[in-house]
């Protein structure tokens, strides 16, 4: 996450995912990002970047967000620039909020992320960036390492 006072004013979080080729594994992704819970209210965004895709990641995100009938704003941003310092890049310049968080395709946000980071950085002003725990979700046997 990387907090910009000079591109963006308003009060809020922009979720920027980028997506490579992402179909199979972003749906639990904006899931959790559509299904936030709040104590107070909170205004964020998600744009998903799609950086140079040939599958059908654009339209399985549009499926999840109007199977989710949320009214949260997402916008998909096509970037025919691989790499990822490009597909964020496209995603700072989008965004409309001071807190910009950038996602993976296959991260999966606790419910109340979006409150709790948004918190963090109303009450914490000398805090810049901050990081979280990352758990891997494996398929079959954890690797041992």
């Amino acid at each position: 996450m990387h907090k910009v006072d000079s591109i963006q004013e308003k009060d809020g979080i922009s979720a920027v995912v980028c997506c490579h080729n992402s179909a199979k594994v972003i749906e639990p992704t904006i899931k959790a990002l559509l299904n936030q819970k709040f104590n107070r209210n909170v205004l964020y965004e998600i744009i998903v970047v799609d950086n140079n895709c040939s599958d059908n990641t654009e339209a399985k995100v549009k499926q999840i967000y109007n199977d989710s009938k949320n009214s949260v704003d997402l916008t998909i941003i096509k970037e025919p620039n691989s790499g990822l310092a490009n597909a964020r890049r496209t995603g700072v310049l989008k965004a409309k909020y001071s807190i910009i968080s950038f996602l993976d395709d296959d991260n999966i946000v606790s419910e109340n992320w979006i409150e709790k980071t948004h918190h963090l950085f109303q009450t914490k002003t000398d805090v810049g960036v901050v990081g979280g725990l990352n758990q891997p979700l494996t398929q079959g046997d954890t690797p041992w390492w």
